[in-house]
């Protein structure tokens, strides 16, 4: 569990190097929690049941789909700067510029 969190405790540090391990278990944190919002944003999803009747507007997500929305873009904004250092400091690792 250190390594996926060792960039956030790294925050916005782009000198050194990052193991792969550190890299790998960070993209592996990320991909896990994108999933699980992705997830829940389509367990709020449409109500498909008014799709039967061709006179109906539209359907529109439920509230679960917008707290997995929301939830996704502060995660994105979160993560950023982290991984972007994480993969620069990869890049020193490997002997190539960031």
């Amino acid at each position: 569990m250190d390594w996926m969190l060792l960039p956030y405790k790294r925050y916005a540090e782009f000198t050194g190097r990052s193991r792969r391990m550190e890299y790998w278990m960070f993209t592996l944190f990320t991909t896990i929690i994108v999933l699980l919002l992705v997830g829940l944003m389509l367990a709020g999803g449409f109500d498909l049941a008014s799709l039967d009747n061709p006179n109906a507007p539209p359907p529109e997500p439920g509230p679960l789909f917008w707290l997995g929305a929301g939830s996704l873009g502060i995660w994105a904004l979160a993560t950023f700067i982290p991984g972007l250092a994480v993969t620069i400091r990869r890049f020193h690792d490997r002997d190539m510029s960031g």
